[in-house]
């Protein structure tokens, strides 16, 4: 799987996916701290699965790649 740039392309509404991007918060200092997690996108709005905390992050995402098949 490649990661394909959301400029490009952007996944289906409510579809889970792995996104890449960069931290865009205040509160953690860690601006521009690339990262990639485990995100949902569904009406144009990005969101980290497991918890809200990390919504701002979701600001930056620039790539995203499906997910692979799980194990049998």
């Amino acid at each position: 799987m490649k990661w394909i740039s959301v400029n490009d392309r952007l996944p289906e509404d409510d579809t889970n996916v792995m996104g890449y991007g960069y931290w865009d918060s205040e509160i953690d200092r860690l601006d521009d701290f690339r990262s990639t997690g485990y995100v949902n996108y569904d009406g144009g709005t990005w969101e980290i699965i497991g918890g809200a905390y990390y919504t701002a992050w979701l600001n930056g995402v620039t790539h995203w790649m499906p997910l692979p098949e799980p194990p049998k």
